[in-house]
C-alpha cells in the first residue's frame, strides 16, 4: 500500500476534481462509493488502482487484498485529503480506476433487449440500467446520441449493475434495428401519442427490442419509421409525459410479467 499525504501526489491525479473533469481515456472507468466499489470487486474487471480511506480499506481488507494482487495499486489516505483531491464528499471513502469492459458484440446480445435512443441525462441512463437488471433484462443497446453508460455518474446511479449487463454501443442504430428485424425480432417503440397501444393491452414477447426515446423528443423519426408497433403509458391529459427512467421502469415491469421472468 502507498500512503497519500498530499493532494499533489502524482499517482492519484486521475481522481482530482472529478466534479468538473471528465475521464478522457475511453478505455477506462472510474468507480466510486462503497456499494458500487464492492460490486466492482465481485467482477473480473481489471482494476488499475484503488484510492481508499484507511477506514474503508480496513473494513474490506480481505476482499480488497484478494482482488487486487499488487499492493502498489492501492493508495490510502484520510477522508479530509480525499475530499480535497476529489473535490466533493460523496465518494464514501472509495474510488477505483478500472479498465472499461469491452463493447458486447451484437451477436451476443440476448433478448428481450432494451434500446436507448437519444437519452442525454446521465441519471436516467443509470437508473434505466438498474431497473433493467432488477426486472431480469440482461442486454441494452445504446446509440451515439445516448450518453455513455460507462460514465462514472451512470455507473454510480446504476448501483454498479452496469457491470452485469451486456451493453452494445452502435454507430448506426437504424442499421442495427433493421438487422434485428431480419432475424424476426419485433421492434416496439414507446411514445406518449394516443394512437399507440395502451401498455395494458400489449403483450411483450421474448424476441423483442423495446426502444426508449429521448427525454424531450422521444424516439428519433428515422427510428420510429422502422418500428413494428408502439406502446404508451396512459397518463392524465394535462401531463404531457413522465420521466424516461420512470417510464422505462413501468415498461420493464410489464415485460417481466408478460415473459414470466420471475415465475
Amino acid at each position: 500500500m502507498i500512503e497519500v499525504n498530499e493532494i499533489d501526489h502524482p499517482e492519484i491525479q486521475i481522481f482530482r476534481s472529478l466534479r468538473d473533469n471528465i475521464l478522457k481515456n475511453e478505455d477506462q472507468i472510474i468507480v466510486e462509493s462503497e456499494k458500487v466499489v464492492l460490486k466492482l470487486l465481485e467482477t473480473d474487471i481489471e482494476i488499475i488502482k484503488a484510492f481508499l480511506t484507511h477506514n474503508f480499506f480496513e473494513k474490506h481488507r480481505y476482499l480488497i487484498e484478494q482482488r487486487i494482487a499488487h499492493i502498489s495499486k492501492i493508495f490510502l489516505t484520510d477522508k479530509k485529503i480525499m475530499k480535497q483531491i476529489v473535490g466533493y464528499n460523496v465518494h464514501q471513502g472509495a474510488m477505483m480506476l478500472a479498465n472499461r469492459p469491452q463493447n458486447t458484440p451484437i451477436n451476443e446480445i440476448t433478448f428481450p433487449v432494451l434500446v436507448l435512443n437519444g437519452l442525454t441525462q446521465l441519471e436516467n441512463v443509470g437508473t434505466i440500467i438498474r431497473n433493467a437488471r432488477a426486472f431480469g433484462i440482461n442486454s441494452i443497446i445504446v446509440d451515439t446520441t445516448t450518453c455513455n453508460p460507462w460514465h462514472r455518474r451512470c455507473i454510480r446511479v446504476s448501483m454498479g449493475n452496469v457491470f452485469y449487463m451486456n451493453i452494445h454501443s452502435t454507430e448506426n442504430l437504424e442499421k442495427t434495428i433493421n438487422n434485428m428485424k431480419k432475424q424476426n425480432i419485433k421492434i416496439t417503440g414507446t411514445t406518449g401519442k394516443v394512437i399507440a397501444k395502451n401498455i395494458h393491452d400489449h403483450t411483450f414477447i421474448k424476441n423483442c427490442a423495446v426502444i426508449i426515446g429521448s427525454e424531450g423528443n422521444g424516439i428519433a423519426p428515422e427510428i420510429a419509421k422502422i418500428c413494428d408497433d408502439f406502446v404508451r403509458i396512459p397518463v392524465l391529459q394535462n401531463v404531457s409525459s413522465i420521466n424516461a427512467a420512470c417510464a422505462a421502469g413501468i415498461i420493464l415491469y410489464k415485460m417481466n410479467v408478460d415473459l414470466s421472468i420471475f415465475r
